[in-house]
């Protein structure tokens, strides 16, 4: 996949329960793919997998496009 959109979903899950569903979301997305969520969701404490990317006010996340990178 290259888009995952899950937009004010993971503000009511555990951090145990947003882990495991960013885990399977970076498991589905291809090497540069954007993970989309809310603007009240942040992956910061959660994991290192995505890199942030600021688009016109709001944050993305980004699969790194290079290999050998670890999952989350």
């Amino acid at each position: 996949m290259d888009v995952v959109l899950c937009r004010n979903v993971l503000i009511y899950f555990s951090d145990e329960a947003i882990r495991r569903v960013v885990r399977h979301f970076h498991g589905l997305l291809d090497r540069g793919g954007f993970l989309f969520l809310g603007h009240a969701e942040s992956l910061a404490r959660i994991t290192d997998a995505f890199t942030p990317v600021r688009f016109k006010g709001a944050m993305i996340y980004q699969k790194p496009d290079t290999g050998g990178e670890a999952a989350p």
